[in-house]
């Protein structure tokens, strides 16, 4: 995680991959510790962009947690939110975006309203709303999201600025194509203040 944190993904992959070794030649391949590892391993492949091994890696920790756990245990939530992520990366929006409504639900339940994890999520939704040119449902996640991270100064909150002045782009893009140049100027001024922010 370390390596991970500090944006050496190589590393980081390299070494989940032989975590995961290590977990099947010790536990087995059907145990949680070996499901655990693949879906970490899993999150590091979506970070390099190798959303097919990505995949692969969170179908089968998903299907070993899901043999192991009950329907409603927090560890599927954070396993199917890589998941998730993976959708999303892949082009599959609308799949993405159920499996994160329902995690948002878990969050709520287990880490409430108000919660880093919830808003992590709420983020995740507002970005894949998004990519689905939603954008009033997206600025709906992600300003919630924002104050939530701001509450708890939180020092990821300059993540949700950059996400939030890509909305602002895409509101002003959207504004140039209807042909109202100042609500395009506007939209444009606010991104790069989120940025200037961040």
């Amino acid at each position: 995680k370390v390596y991970r944190n500090l944006g050496n993904y190589l590393k980081a992959k390299e070494l989940h991959e032989e975590s995961v070794n290590i977990h099947r030649k010790l536990f087995g391949n059907n145990n949680i510790k070996t499901a655990w590892a693949l879906a970490h391993l899993g999150n590091i492949y979506n970070e390099l962009g190798d959303f097919q091994k990505a995949k692969k890696a969170l179908e089968e920790s998903l299907d070993i947690h899901k043999k192991c756990l009950p329907n409603n245990h927090l560890r599927l939530s954070f396993v199917s939110s890589y998941w998730a992520t993976t959708l999303m990366y892949m082009g599959n929006y609308s799949e993405a975006e159920q499996i994160f409504e329902r995690i948002l639900d878990s969050y709520k339940r287990n880490f409430g309203e108000e919660h880093i994890q919830t808003a992590r999520i709420m983020r995740s939704l507002g970005e894949v709303n998004l990519l689905k040119d939603n954008l009033d449902a997206a600025e709906k996640f992600f300003v919630k999201a924002y104050q939530i991270f701001q509450a708890n100064k939180h020092p990821d909150l300059y993540i949700f600025l950059e996400s939030m002045a890509d909305l602002e782009l895409k509101k002003s893009q959207k504004a140039k194509d209807e042909g109202s140049m100042e609500k395009a100027e506007d939209f444009a001024k606010r991104a790069s203040e989120h940025l200037q922010q961040a």
